[in-house]
């Protein structure tokens, strides 16, 4: 099945799975798909939901309490009786309160990356699904339309642009990416060794407000040593847009396979869908990196600078108007890797 009609043949054979039954259980069709493990399109009654069934052999299993559980589909394994061939079936069903148009798009997606894995062994394949399953999880709470806001679109943007840079550093694509946390609602965008980077972008002409989050983002108590990264932009025709930038990264990348699916799978997290790649029409040009160092003298509001009745704040700071602990990117990524 070509990857562009993945969706449609998925759609389509629900389709023709519907309707009432006289006996509960499962109805399948098989999916023609160049994949290293079985699919099946199907539907199980009495509830009648859309169903993704996946088999592999030879993997180890694990406790289905350890499956992502989804915003709108849920995720277990499936017993198929006589029809399950002697492999381990999983199902994604879609439940009642999620989008049919959104869960063909997750599993379209699914299927497309067991195309790109295809020969990989069956534990390994297992593992990546479970881990992209996770992503569409994050996706799926993130996004109503499944796209980024203006805000977020800015925000990934100025992240990506620092993974890139990590690269320039004799970091390996897939080290950088293991140390960008930002997708994953860390504390800090990213982590190297026991140091960290927290990273804010701006596309204002006047001011850079940088809104922090909690009281630990700036905490160099918790994580030593700590930099604030301030990434200036520019609306622009002449600039690049989020999609061009990430497929420019993917070129960067093409010799590293498995960098490239850990990459896509920390874009999901972020809420960016390729698919609707076309709908960020933005460019932007990179105006100017300023790099912070945090200590006692950098303003911030911390647990220890407050009475502990006060447990949670979010507050912004003017990165214009310090003129103090500035240092030089190139000397901060130096700092953090030898630690």
């Amino acid at each position: 099945m070509a990857h562009q009609n993945n969706q449609n043949e998925l759609l389509l054979a629900w389709k023709a799975l519907s309707g009432s039954s006289a006996t509960d259980g499962w109805r399948m069709i098989n999916i023609d798909a160049d994949i290293s493990c079985r699919a099946r399109a199907a539907r199980h009654f009495p509830g009648n939901q859309e169903v993704l069934l996946l088999g592999f052999n030879d993997i180890k299993k694990i406790s289905n309490h350890s499956f992502p559980k989804g915003k709108g589909f849920s995720l277990d394994y499936a017993d198929l009786g006589a029809n399950s061939e002697g492999l381990t079936w999983i199902s994604l069903t879609r439940e009642l309160i999620g989008s049919l148009d959104l869960f063909s798009k997750m599993s379209e997606d699914i299927l497309s990356v067991l195309e790109k894995i295809k020969g990989s062994v069956q534990q390994t394949i297992f593992t990546i699904i479970l881990a992209r399953i996770n992503a569409w999880q994050d996706f799926m709470k993130r996004n109503k339309e499944g796209v980024l806001s203006s805000e977020e679109e800015v925000g990934l943007f100025g992240e990506l642009l620092i993974l890139r840079e990590l690269t320039k550093y004799n970091i390996l694509p897939s080290q950088a990416i293991d140390c960008w946390q930002g997708p994953l609602d860390s504390i800090q965008d990213f982590y190297l060794n026991t140091g960290a980077l927290e990273v804010k972008t701006t596309i204002s002409k006047n001011g850079f407000d940088a809104s922090i989050n909690s009281l630990e983002q700036l905490d160099n108590t918790l994580v030593s040593p700590l930099y604030l990264i301030g990434v200036k932009l520019s609306l622009g025709e002449v600039g690049i847009s989020l999609s061009n930038l990430i497929e420019e990264i993917k070129k960067e990348w093409v010799e590293d396979a498995e960098a490239i699916e850990k990459f896509n799978i920390k874009l999901l997290h972020a809420g960016y869908f390729e698919e609707l790649s076309k709908e960020y029409k933005r460019t932007f040009l990179k105006n100017e990196i300023i790099t912070f160092i945090i200590d006692e003298q950098f303003p911030k509001i911390t647990k220890p600078t407050l009475h502990k009745e006060i447990t949670k704040v979010k507050y912004t700071i003017d990165l214009d108007l310090i003129d103090t602990n500035k240092i030089d990117f190139n000397l901060a990524i130096s700092k953090l890797r030898e630690n």
